[in-house]
């Protein structure tokens, strides 16, 4: 609901100055500010009532469009968008509701969203009119604060020149010379995965109990971050040998989910850009603080390469800024913006792809076989110094079937919006200009309507024989989102897919994964498409067994610390229907040299109450309604106040405090009481309460 605030404005002005000076009895005390601000307040609550009531329900002319059911009167399908991962509701949506290539469905406030479903809408869109069709304006303000104005956001005239000048950087003849670089770097993370594996002296673990620990997702994004350096920039950032420089750090803080940025990202539905960046809270400072961060790196690297290439007759490194200086179609401002938007979306997305085939392997263990058995017999050891060209992967025909089939059902970005510039139509249905067209990647990928009844399985084989290396089978190519079509496809496309098949390539060739229980691996979809629990994943590398296991520790139960401790504090941000203040406070009194000391005495962790094994047949009706709603809550208040510098033994005692407010007493004593020694102090504290002694509580205020 944008609502039109210059036009109820400047009629309120008008209206209070016509009845203050023409019919001041009908005026409010005669006054213009009175006159106008009641005619302002009477204005914004008439538009509105127009907007989100009469217009969607009466007016609008997709009222007539297939609609998924279960909408709210006032709210549309929001709540449902809102509990689900993103893009979850629309794979739903474009399998089950019976359509034509358009489905109409509202977001917050009812306000539309034409949802594209058949490749003739989306190739109307995306290449057809895809200039008609750009990036909302709140959007492209949002990401570019991180990405810069660079190919991703640019629209229109500047976004054909950029694209144009950038091109040659990403011809085959540039990507081809980049795969000693992919190969070397996908080398180091399998290396640098081993040397922590021999660190826990689990290098030979014979089964998974004894198999170490290790957050694969971190590493993923250290090693993209790495090739995007080198091959991007000509820079090696060092992040797979040192996680705290200065740029990996910077983007672990600013892609880290946070209530403050999901609440200034639903405000920035109503209110203007420069309002929501001015609220004083700290995920605007981690932005700002990280685009300067960004910027000055990004000015850095520009200027040492510029010196380099002046001092040499010909250019003698195949990086990617090196092939764009030497164009000269750029200035130092545009580069910085194309660098930013580089190094965002450039490692970040590779990440996630690495991160999500590792599970689909976990769980296709003879897709896992066959394909390492493709790896060795066709690429090098990781241990020899033997390189690899471009000819060598692309001859390994099922190590592209399989990153193809996970890009395919994990796409990196769900979905992505579009803004009509213009009133127009789509599939000769009329589309008002503003109106709000969603390219839902995830949904289509998976669509059965073009990928058959088989869709949501994972199966590399339908990538694999003639005419299919490049479809998948599908009739359309619109079918395959992953990198979009048309003048707004992914530039980078070439470089992703090498880089990944590296990468995917050699943890493959060196270790093995297994699922260490199914049960216990909670799975859900961020706006990029991560495992968003942060899952774990532990390393084992017997002399021809090699596992990864993993395990979510939101639903861990464990009674001893002898347990691989990864599991337990990897999480960030709590999944909404768990609480894991646990895991944070396990953490934080890591940080306080605490937990050596529970670990030698071998302190059992009691987590009765609340470490996600809760279920409805544990509690009451009454406290289980309670505990649903109060736990979110509870957890964030508690982590309000350690992220404050307040010692867990006073968070402890807070969190049980809330408990016991909610009549949850039972649940915080075996959720916190236990949990550590000084758990046993914050009980006594509730004891005490309970008892009638004053007890100070902490404020998370």
């Amino acid at each position: 609901m944008d609502l039109p605030w210059s036009s109820i404005t400047l009629a309120s002005a008008g209206g209070s100055i016509v009845l203050v000076q023409l019919t001041p009895a009908y005026s409010i005390h005669a006054s213009y500010t009175q006159t106008f601000t009641t005619l302002f307040v009477l204005g914004t609550i008439a538009t509105a009532f127009y907007d989100v009531i009469l217009y969607p329900h009466f007016f609008s002319p997709f009222r007539h469009l297939p609609s998924p059911p279960g909408a709210s009167f006032w709210n549309g399908h929001f709540k449902r968008i809102l509990e689900e991962p993103s893009g979850a509701p629309q794979q739903d949506w474009i399998n089950s509701v019976q359509n034509d290539g358009l489905i109409c469905y509202r977001h917050l406030l009812n306000r539309e969203r034409l949802l594209l479903t058949s490749p003739q809408a989306l190739a109307e869109v995306l290449t057809q009119k895809s200039y008609e069709f750009i990036k909302p304006k709140q959007l492209r303000n949002g990401l570019a604060r991180v990405l810069g104005i660079g190919l991703i956001l640019a629209e229109g005239d500047e976004h054909k020149a950029q694209r144009k000048n950038l091109m040659p950087a990403f011809a085959f003849r540039h990507i081809k010379d980049l795969y000693p670089v992919f190969w070397s770097k996908s080398c180091k993370l399998v290396t640098n995965l081993m040397a922590e594996v021999r660190g826990q002296d689990k290098e030979y673990a014979q089964n998974l109990s004894s198999a170490s620990v290790i957050e694969i997702s971190n590493w993923a994004s250290r090693a993209a971050l790495d090739i995007i350096g080198v091959a991007g920039m000509g820079q090696d950032f060092n992040a797979l040998d040192d996680p705290d420089t200065e740029l990996n750090v910077t983007y672990r803080k600013v892609f880290q989910s946070t209530r403050s940025g999901a609440i200034l990202a639903i405000m920035g539905f109503f209110l203007p850009p420069w309002l929501v960046r001015a609220i004083p809270v700290d995920y605007n400072n981690v932005v700002v603080e990280a685009s300067e961060t960004i910027k000055k790196v990004g000015r850095e690297l520009i200027r040492q390469k510029e010196a380099e290439l002046r001092s040499q007759e010909k250019r003698t490194e195949p990086d990617i800024l090196s092939v764009a200086l030497e164009s000269g179609a750029f200035t130092e401002e545009n580069l910085v913006n194309q660098l930013m938007t580089f190094l965002a979306a450039g490692h970040e997305t590779t990440a996630s792809a690495l991160t999500w085939t590792i599970y689909l392997l976990c769980h296709n263990p003879e897709v896992q076989s066959r394909l390492r058995e493709e790896i060795r017999a066709s690429l090098p050891s990781i241990a020899s110094d033997q390189q690899i060209t471009s000819q060598t992967i692309e001859n390994c025909a099922y190590l592209h079937a399989v990153c193809s089939e996970s890009l395919r059902l994990h796409a990196p970005v769900p979905l992505t919006l579009r803004e009509a510039v213009r009133n127009t139509t789509l599939q000769g249905q009329p589309v008002p200009k503003g109106t709000r067209i969603i390219v839902p990647c995830w949904a289509v990928n998976t669509s059965v309507a073009l990928w058959g009844a088989d869709a949501a399985t994972f199966r590399p084989e339908r990538w694999m024989g003639p005419g299919k290396a490049g479809n998948g089978g599908a009739e359309s190519n619109y079918a395959f989102l992953t990198f979009l079509h048309g003048p707004r496809s992914c530039i980078g496309q070439a470089f992703a897919r090498a880089e990944f098949a590296a990468l995917l390539a050699a943890v493959v060739g060196r270790f093995e994964f297994e699922l260490e229980d199914t049960k216990k691996v909670e799975i859900k979809k961020s706006s990029n498409s991560r495992l968003e629990s942060r899952v774990s994943r532990g390393f084992r590398h017997p002399a021809k067994r090699k596992v990864v296991h993993l395990h979510s520790e939101v639903e861990v139960e464990v009674d001893r610390l002898d347990f691989p401790l990864a599991i337990l504090y990897t999480i960030n941000p709590p999944p909404p229907k768990s609480i894991d203040l646990f895991s944070r406070l396990m953490y934080k009194m890591e940080t306080q040299s605490n937990l050596q000391k529970i670990i030698k005495t071998r302190t059992r962790l009691i987590i009765h109450g609340g470490a996600g094994n809760i279920t409805p047949s544990h509690l009451p009706p009454k406290q289980w309604t309670l505990y649903k709603s109060n736990l979110l809550q509870i957890y964030h208040d508690t982590d309000d106040l350690l992220q404050k510098g307040v010692s867990a033994l006073d968070a402890a005692t807070h969190a049980v405090t809330l408990f016991e407010d909610c009549e949850l007493f039972n649940c915080g004593k075996g959720a916190v009481g236990y949990s550590y020694p000084d758990g046993a102090r914050a009980l006594k504290r509730f004891e005490e309460k309970k008892e009638g002694k004053k007890l100070t509580a902490v404020s998370a205020a």
